[in-house]
């Protein structure tokens, strides 16, 4: 099972997250800050040591053998002495020397400072030139001329260039230096100022982890709690509840999969098919059927019916399974409950028991409904001959005759009751038959079954022309008797029924309209309904929906049509009847009639 949360919502977790995010960043800031303030200072100074010291010392070097190879060039001039000059040769390369180093250790962000330094060394080349023709002058030219000519500067002026240069670059470097002195003052006051803040931080990054510990902790006993309050709600299920991890052992059995499963934490999930695990076929489930390993795969199973083989008796159970994944969405499990079905068996048995004794009294109303009808219109036939009217032969006959056709008619119905069914479950022998005449009869006899609301009515015929139908007389004469007499029920007061029939194609359309009160809209879906009335006084409920069912059965249709208040207008479509058809016309069912 996967452990209680806690309490943790979503909401929670964010909050959590962003807590980490903000520790995580402080402590980053600790570390970090003081590290790059401590890289940034320790890069100053060996800026300052390695570039700008350096630089600055080899060109007072250079200064210094500069002055001094001038020095040794008035020495020699003033008494040739080869030492002096000597000594020039020495200071020569040695200030080419000393600016090719500092040159070297410019930094690469200042090529104005090396351009300045290739300058001193380009005067202090002119220079050794200068000087080189001093010193190697002809014998010709006297002493005292060649002093003449170094007094004209010859080469003096370039040392009084070298040392404006030479000035100018050193200032430079001064500046540079104090600007970078400056950076390293106030990088070193925000290395003494910083440890507060950071210690402030600290404190809170403390205060936050204690705070975080605690809730982890509480979590954890709510945890712990829910575990235990699972697993006595487990223990008390009478449902058998398997958990099982990704290894195919059992994490979890709750006391009654361990009474009928003979199952244990730790066994294998192979031992329950030994449990004889069987299929609805009766065939011995496979591991691979079992539900709770298709779930360790990743699948879920819904309400399989499943029989478990006990030693003395087998039950019936509904298996459930469904993996169990962790926040992340890994599969860490399973989960598989049985249902016991025994109580389910017992009312599906009573409940068709109940569905029959409700068929039987369905149909027993039904024919009640039917035969009070022909009773009634065989009451107003026989009351007919005790009339004056009826006193000559040929009235009688046609009374008597409407009253032996009636009860033909109803004797039908009692066939049907000795076939329990609401149309007899034997095959109904179709003729060829003309749907005017059945109509026509239809409506004498709903006449006879209302004679009192059949005297206020008015009958329109509008009966076409129609091709031979083929049913059954007695069912389909039923119908229209049943739509009649439901259009005088709904005129109390009195009004008109139109009869309509023609012929559209291949079909019979026949009309039966009134002027009644109309159908309400919300029960227009429901007057074909089984036991559906809204005729409290005399109305069962039966009549159309007997009506609709016997002409679905012919391979028609039966709708209907109603406004509030201006009356209904029902629609009957049957198939005609040619030569070239079949004598087996399709049925609704799918049967053949």
């Amino acid at each position: 099972m996967t452990p209680a949360k806690g309490g943790l919502a979503p909401s929670g977790k964010g909050r959590l997250l962003a807590g980490g995010l903000a520790v995580g960043t402080l402590l980053a800031a600790m570390v970090l800050a003081p590290y790059s303030l401590y890289s940034r200072a320790r890069l100053i100074r060996q800026k300052i040591q390695d570039n700008i010291d350096l630089v600055d010392i080899m060109l007072e070097r250079a200064g210094r053998e500069v002055a001094h190879r001038e020095r040794q060039v008035r020495l020699y001039l003033s008494n040739e002495d080869q030492k002096h000059l000597a000594e020039l040769k020495r200071s020569n390369r040695r200030i080419q020397e000393l600016l090719s180093s500092a040159e070297q250790q410019v930094p690469a962000e200042r090529p104005d400072w090396a351009k300045s330094i290739r300058e001193l060394r380009e005067l202090s080349a002119r220079w050794e030139q200068g000087a080189g023709a001093l010193v190697n002058r002809p014998l010709s030219i006297p002493r005292g001329e060649a002093m003449l000519e170094e007094a004209r500067g010859r080469p003096g002026p370039l040392y009084d260039r070298y040392r404006e240069q030479s000035s100018r670059l050193t200032e430079e470097l001064h500046s540079e230096r104090t600007k970078l002195q400056q950076s390293l003052a106030r990088i070193d006051l925000f290395r003494t100022v910083i440890p507060v803040p950071l210690a402030l931080l600290g404190a809170l990054v403390v205060a936050y982890v204690m705070s975080l510990s605690m809730r982890v902790s509480r979590l954890l006993e709510t945890s712990a709690a829910e575990r235990q309050r699972l697993a006595a709600v487990l223990e008390q299920m009478t449902d058998p509840v398997v958990v099982a991890d990704t290894d195919g052992r059992v994490f979890l059995a709750n006391a009654s999969a361990q009474k009928l499963l003979k199952i244990r934490q730790g066994d294998r999930v192979s031992r329950l098919v030994s449990r004889k695990i069987l299929r609805q076929t009766r065939d011995p489930i496979t591991l691979s059927e079992l539900p709770l390993e298709k779930s360790l795969e990743g699948d879920s199973v819904r309400g399989i019916e499943l029989t478990l083989r006990g030693d003395d008796q087998e039950l019936q159970v509904s298996a459930t399974s469904s993996p169990i994944v962790d926040s992340r969405g890994n599969r860490i499990g399973a989960v598989m409950v049985l249902r016991d079905l025994s109580d389910r068996v017992h009312y599906e048995e009573a409940r068709l028991k109940v569905e029959k004794l409700g068929a039987i009294a369905a149909m027993a109303e039904r024919i009640a409904h039917d035969f009070g009808n022909f009773l009634e219109a065989a009451g107003a036939a026989t009351t007919m001959l005790g009339r004056e009217a009826a006193q000559n032969d040929q009235e009688r006959l046609r009374w008597a005759g409407v009253i032996r056709e009636t009860i033909e008619d109803a004797r039908s119905v009692l066939d049907s009751l000795r076939t329990l069914a609401f149309t007899s479950s034997k095959r109904p022998e179709l003729d060829i038959c003309d749907a005017n005449e059945l109509l026509e009869r239809a409506a004498e006899l709903a006449k006879l079954a209302r004679p009192d609301a059949a005297a206020e009515v008015e009958f329109v015929d509008q009966r076409g022309k129609l091709p031979p139908i083929r049913a059954s007389r007695t069912e389909l004469l039923r119908s229209f008797v049943n739509v009649i007499t439901n259009a005088l029920d709904a005129m109390p007061k009195g009004g008109r029924v139109t009869l309509h029939s023609s012929h559209e194609g291949d079909e019979v359309v026949i009309l039966i309209a009134d002027t009644g009160t109309g159908i309400p809209e919300d029960h227009i879906d429901r007057i074909f309904d089984l036991y559906f009335t809204t005729k409290r006084d005399r109305g069962s409920g039966l009549g159309l929906t007997t009506a609709r069912e016997v002409i679905l059965l012919h391979g028609g249709s039966l709708s209907v049509k109603s406004e509030l208040g201006k009356g209904s207008e029902f629609t009957v479509r049957l198939p005609a009847h040619s030569l070239e058809k079949s004598e087996k016309e399709p049925r609704a069912d799918g049967a053949r009639v």
